[in-house]
């Protein structure tokens, strides 16, 4: 009940206000902004414990625009967990997770939940480094003209395919596909 005074002592009339809490309906719950997203598999951005982008890069559900991650509201009975699913497109280049959702609310012995799957898909836009070997100057033998020449590899990297990498090897006389370091006849 509210009730206002004045300098003078003089009272208002009553103005009677009911608060009340009700169960909010789990359908009112929100889908996290970013549902199919494409990041950079090299990109900067921050990372959840087990090195995937973390939630808030991406959205979390939320229920009348109030994000309901990180914070769990266990005092009304909800909570919020993520589990993230790694896939595979079939090549080097295109990877993903899915992350599911849950949000449930336990009221009265009753349980109700709704779930949500993003989909967060890494593609290489960089390409990879290369720096070649020394350059090498050498002679023939006098009764030959030809040189046999041991090619060191060349230095490569990639953010995204570390450990696949090809490299292709364009020489005077040749060509060698996905050789990184060999012997060639110069002649």
């Amino acid at each position: 009940t509210w009730i206002a005074r004045d300098d003078y002592g003089t009272l208002s009339n009553e103005c009677t206000q009911t608060l009340s809490v009700e169960k909010f309906d789990i359908n009112d719950v929100e889908a996290p902004t970013g549902l199919d997203t494409t990041l950079s598999c090299s990109g900067d951005y921050p990372l959840d414990e087990n090195g995937n982008p973390a939630p808030e890069v991406l959205g979390v559900p939320t229920l009348n625009g109030v994000p309901l991650w990180p914070d769990q509201f266990a005092a009304c009975n909800i909570f919020v967990q993520y589990e993230d699913r790694p896939f595979n497109f079939g090549n080097d280049c295109t990877y993903g997770i899915q992350r599911i959702w849950s949000v449930s609310n336990w009221i009265c012995g009753q349980d109700a939940f709704t779930t949500f799957a993003q989909l967060i898909t890494f593609v290489d836009t960089t390409g990879p480094s290369i720096s070649g070997p020394a350059d090498i100057t050498l002679s023939t033998s006098s009764m030959a003209c030809a040189a046999f020449v041991d090619v060191p590899p060349a230095t490569v990297s990639d953010n995204c395919n570390g450990d696949n990498i090809r490299v292709d090897v364009n020489y005077p006389g040749g060509f060698a596909e996905d050789e990184n370091g060999l012997t060639i006849t110069l002649e």
